[in-house]
């Protein structure tokens, strides 16, 4: 929490202590490490719109700026998804 009031971020981080988040969307992890690999979700209104699975830290920002530009006309809430997300719930995948 204080890292994102310090930086004014706009969206909420969140600290996958337990692994919760990984496992629901399939995240892989760097072997031995046991680390997720790096990737980057963009969510609206409650909605996964976006999905970056090869989430480069240097083009990030540009790309989903680029997708949002793309999609003007829709509801963010209707907006299509670049991959299909998983489910929250593993049991639904």
């Amino acid at each position: 929490k204080a890292f994102a009031e310090k930086y004014g971020l706009p969206f909420t981080l969140l600290a996958d202590e337990k692994s919760k988040v990984i496992k629901a969307f399939g995240v892989p992890k760097f072997p031995g490490v046991g680390l997720a690999k790096r990737q980057a979700y963009l969510f609206q209104q409650g909605k996964l719109v976006w999905v970056d699975k090869s989430a480069s830290t240097k083009k990030q920002a540009e790309d989903i700026l680029s997708f949002l530009k793309e999609h003007p006309a829709l509801p963010k809430t209707e907006m299509p998804c670049i991959t299909k997300p998983r489910s929250a719930n593993p049991e639904d995948n």
